[in-house]
């Protein structure tokens, strides 16, 4: 009777393990694979920060490791649709693609309206900071209190 209520024992642990694995094999799946809503082709040139992780795909769980400032070709921006809405580029880098978060590459700006605005003098500021305090709002307005333009590039 204690051999048979021993081995009873063990099959349901031997149940609760695998479910447990299940349960914690998904929750691992569902929180590593991300979720594509939007994506748009580009040609861009950009350069890795150094924190950056980059990966073989978009659900890969794995880093692979490029140099520190490596010179990259981005191909296309992906938005993903998990938790953090996080935007990945598809990079190539050796003749192969790679997936790296937006904000651990820095653009390359080697374009005629890059270069433009970068001679022009212009005071520059990031999307996500207040614009109004940085640039002189009288200076750029007219007689009649409309603005003489406003230049936002954001590339």
């Amino acid at each position: 009777m204690a051999k048979r209520k021993k081995k009873q024992n063990l099959i349901y642990l031997s149940l609760i393990i695998i479910v447990a694995a299940i349960i914690g094999g998904s929750w691992f799946y569902s929180h590593h694979t991300r979720e594509v809503s939007n994506s748009y082709a580009v040609s861009e040139t950009a350069t890795l920060s150094s924190s950056a992780r980059i990966y073989n795909s978009l659900s890969a769980i794995q880093r692979v490791n490029l140099p520190d400032q490596a010179l990259v070709k981005v191909n296309r921006y992906y938005l993903t649709s998990n938790d953090n809405d996080d935007t990945y580029a598809q990079i190539n880098y050796n003749g192969k693609n790679y997936f790296v978060r937006a904000t651990d590459i820095e653009l390359k700006m080697n374009n005629e309206i890059n270069s433009y605005l970068t001679q022009s003098g212009l005071p520059h500021a990031k999307i996500t900071k207040q614009i109004l305090s940085i640039f002189e709002q009288r200076g750029y307005s007219t007689s009649s209190g409309n603005p003489r333009g406003v230049v936002i590039h954001d590339t």
